[in-house]
């Protein structure tokens, strides 16, 4: 089964001790004035040695920290609340399943972005200040790889992108992806910027996670660009403001729904596509692509192809710009300018920015 998962996420081990520090500083109690007593020193008793070695008795008047466990309950409501505050954008859904024991110092929760099956795992101190989005075993990781350094997700490694006169962008997502909406919502500037200088080509990924109704609007989708290609960018920015938007965003943009049923009848016969979901288990097929998906590897929503080779690239306007420009010959005057370096977050809107430059994919 393939599983949603934050690639090795896309993110720093982030701290719920954030909670605690900003109620510790909205309470400050006012110091109170103490008798003057001359304080004692008590020092820890020493046994007598015993063949040369000395005992310190440990004192009894010190208290060893203390470790106040959360209810399993408590640690889910705080990492509901830190991950919507800092993780997804407010439209995106969540929910969490109950925490459970990972071992004498964590929680293990899943967690469920939209409408997806696949759980993505995180973990929680059981005293409710430190979370995790990943657990590594070290041992396994480190003192079996001593030679394997790792590298920052939010800096993905450089490959070689053959030059091209008009760069070809291939774009593979999944319609309802968030992972791959947050991609296109940055490339949208690029490519409004770039215009006719580059090759942009969107297609889908060759299997579905999201359900029927992505199925349906990758075959809406796929026909707008098919009959009515200099529509398909005006209507994708605006399904991306709103995936429930689809046959507003026929109309705002000037598509007659009825004119792409043909092609979507058509579309759908061919490929097998409704048809086969219902025998199609979990992830039923979506084919129209799947020579491009073999050719290039594709394994999960997005897989960004750029000249013919596969690159990972942080999804800021800016970040794009600078990966699709180093892949022309001569770069055109518009490779200059300077776009935003926020990185729009993940799921449907344009209101709400990523907490940090993650790369997380939907496979």
């Amino acid at each position: 089964m393939r599983q949603l998962k934050f690639i090795a996420l896309s993110l720093l081990v982030l701290s719920l001790v954030v909670f605690y520090g900003a109620r510790a500083a909205t309470s400050v109690t006012k110091p109170v004035a103490k008798p003057n007593v001359v304080k004692s020193v008590v020092k820890p008793a020493v046994k007598p040695a015993v063949n040369g070695v000395k005992t310190v008795v440990k004192n009894p008047l010190v208290k060893a920290p203390t470790f106040v466990i959360k209810s399993a309950t408590e640690i889910k409501k705080l990492a509901e609340i830190f991950i919507k505050n800092n993780l997804i954008s407010s439209e995106t859904k969540l929910k969490l399943s109950n925490a459970r024991d990972f071992n004498p110092g964590l929680y293990e929760l899943d967690v469920f972005l939209n409408d997806s099956v696949d759980a993505i795992k995180i973990y929680v101190t059981k005293d409710g200040k430190l979370f995790f989005p990943q657990s590594m075993d070290l041992v396994a990781d480190v003192v079996k790889k001593p030679d394997q350094a790792s590298s920052p997700v939010t800096e993905p490694a450089t490959v070689k992108i053959n030059k091209a006169d008009k760069p070809v962008v291939e774009l593979f997502v999944m319609s309802h992806c968030p992972f791959g909406t947050q991609i296109e919502k940055g490339l949208l500037p690029v490519y409004e910027l770039l215009g006719s200088k580059i090759d942009l080509q969107l297609k889908f990924v060759d299997y579905a996670m999201h359900g029927g109704k992505e199925l349906n609007e990758e075959l809406t989708q796929y026909c707008i660009g098919k009959i009515k290609p200099e529509k398909f960018w005006p209507y994708l920015k605006c399904f991306l403001a709103d995936e429930n938007g689809s046959e507003k965003c026929l109309i705002q943009t000037g598509i007659n729904p009825s004119s792409l049923i043909n092609c979507v009848t058509e579309t759908d016969t061919k490929y097998n596509i409704i048809a086969g979901a219902k025998n199609g288990g979990n992830y039923p097929a979506f084919n129209i692509y799947k020579a491009d998906n073999e050719k290039y590897g594709v394994q999960g929503s997005p897989t960004l192809v750029i000249n013919g080779t596969t690159v990972s690239v942080n999804r800021s306007p800016s970040a794009l710009l600078k990966a699709i420009c180093d892949s022309f010959t001569n770069k055109p005057a518009e490779c200059s300018a300077v776009l935003s370096s926020e990185t729009p977050a993940a799921g449907f809107g344009f209101s709400a920015v990523a907490s940090s430059n993650t790369v997380a994919s939907c496979h």
